[in-house]
């Protein structure tokens, strides 16, 4: 029997607004569980994927790897078009006119998890974003300043836009300061987070990650929630194209229930 992930009747697209632009969103519902189970939010620059994540079973990669695992496990799937970061030169030139993308990501972010609880597809304290990359800081960017959002999932996830060769020599950036993740570690705690990165990312920079990592487990153990925060340190470099290993795709459904959201 095909995964939930599979099957064509279980996904439902649909399509909301945000700053007067087009939220492409596609929902695979937990019926067998209704609102009480876990809703995992992915944006994703892949407009393919949302509206048609049935045809990654002919191109399996690590996004199908992750829906088949998080099906079986019975949370509830909702992929958004990320549209903002889609083009990342594109993000850091509307930066350099002071036109401000990652305020605009968060927005559409809000936007989708105030559509959720609206729609009662999940309940308050159900909410789990997960992204990787670009969309991996636009998860913990929105996590640090929503509180509706109620655990983030970040595999290798942006840290410092200047460590991207896009947004070279824009440490100055007023928008790039503004958005500093830096200054928001107090926000998480004591929500559950998890981060998985390489041991040697040059795409987006060994050193700050395990900077962030550090503050992250500092806060953790300052608030006494040290088991709310998990890094988990990958066999692998980082961007360099090689294949995630399954353990760490294997690694977040147990993660999840050790937090008590599945």
């Amino acid at each position: 029997m095909d995964s939930r992930q599979y099957i064509q009747e279980a996904w439902s697209q649909f399509a909301i607004s945000s700053d007067n632009r087009q939220i492409i969103c596609n929902l695979n519902y937990a019926a067998e569980i209704g609102p009480h189970a876990p809703l995992c939010l992915i944006p994703t620059q892949a407009l393919n994927v949302v509206k048609d994540p049935v045809g990654l079973k002919e191109k399996p990669n690590v996004m199908s790897q992750w829906l088949d695992r998080l099906t079986a496990s019975g949370c509830s799937i909702l992929l958004m078009h990320g549209l903002v970061y889609d083009k990342l030169w594109t993000l850091a030139a509307r930066a350099v006119e002071d036109i401000d993308g990652f305020s605009e990501m968060e927005r559409r972010i809000a936007a989708v998890v105030s559509h959720v609880l609206e729609k009662q597809m999940a309940q308050p304290g159900k909410i789990v974003a997960m992204g990787s990359s670009r969309h991996g800081f636009a998860i913990l960017h929105a996590m640090a300043n929503n509180p509706d959002i109620s655990a983030a999932v970040a595999h290798q996830p942006v840290i410092y836009w200047p460590k991207m060769k896009e947004f070279h020599g824009m440490e100055g950036n007023s928008l790039v300061q503004k958005h500093d993740i830096f200054q928001w570690v107090d926000e998480f705690s004591p929500r559950p987070c998890f981060v998985q990165t390489g041991y040697a990312d040059q795409r987006i920079g060994q050193e700050v990650i395990d900077n962030l990592v550090n503050k992250l487990k500092s806060t953790y153990s300052r608030d006494k929630v040290e088991n709310k925060f998990t890094h988990d340190l990958m066999k692998i470099p980082g961007h360099d194209g090689t294949r995630v290993p399954d353990s760490a795709l294997d690694a977040v459904v147990p993660w999840l229930k050790t937090q008590g959201l599945i």
